[in-house]
């Protein structure tokens, strides 16, 4: 009877002792304990960041690149700046140009009306002297219609306090009047006391005229 126990074997046993490489086991045992295969054949570790460095290096160029032709396209040209700065300088005439304005038409209009206020104090400055004036000539009318009527109890002198005239009042009780020839010792020359309606005719040779108590005296001719 053969024996089929490979570690019997004495040719099994030679391999296994040897290492035979046709031993599928034996081989993948071989494989993983193989060296690196990131190291060269001299046994030291492939480096890898100059790979790493030069990557980022062209990275940043090509980004730089690309920012900079971006940036050159949204420039603008001088053409387009200077018709934005020429238009700037339009719009900022156009407003001047219409503030200016504004102020001569506010400028204008205040001319106007200082003008006619000007016109306004000379019209009142005519009305005033117009009304002065007029005053002044009824002043001695007044003064003159005054000498006309005798409000009040007293002695008049003829010519220069009352005209002289035909006079009338109405005495509510004792009325009394003289017709005087003036001065201090000036003699009566006709005089009356008397109740009710009174009339006197005062001459213009007549000095004085004295009343009491006959109310007021108005000058009928």
């Amino acid at each position: 009877m053969t024996n089929s126990n490979p570690n019997t074997d004495p040719t099994t046993r030679l391999n296994l002792a040897q290492g035979n490489p046709e031993d599928p086991v034996q081989a993948a045992g071989t494989e993983s304990e193989s060296p690196d295969s990131s190291a060269d054949k001299s046994g030291k570790p492939r480096r890898r960041w100059p790979l790493v460095v030069a990557g980022s290096v062209v990275l940043v160029l090509v980004s730089s690149l690309a920012g900079a032709v971006i940036s050159d396209r949204a420039q603008p040209s001088d053409t387009e700046i200077r018709a934005q700065i020429d238009a700037a300088v339009a719009e900022r005439n156009k407003q001047l140009d219409d503030r200016q304005s504004t102020l001569e038409a506010r400028e204008s209009t205040a001319a106007g009306v200082e003008q006619r206020n000007k016109q306004t104090q000379q019209q009142q400055a005519t009305f005033a002297q117009q009304l002065t004036d007029r005053e002044n000539k009824l002043k001695p009318r007044e003064a003159e219609a005054a000498k006309n009527t005798i409000r009040t109890d007293g002695t008049y002198r003829v010519g220069i306090d009352i005209n002289p005239g035909t006079y009338t009042a109405t005495a509510p009780s004792r009325c009394y009047w003289e017709r005087n020839t003036g001065g201090s010792q000036g003699d009566i020359i006709e005089n009356e006391l008397s109740s009710g309606p009174q009339v006197v005719t005062i001459a213009a040779s007549d000095g004085t005229f004295e009343t009491s108590r006959c109310g007021v005296w108005t000058r009928q001719n």
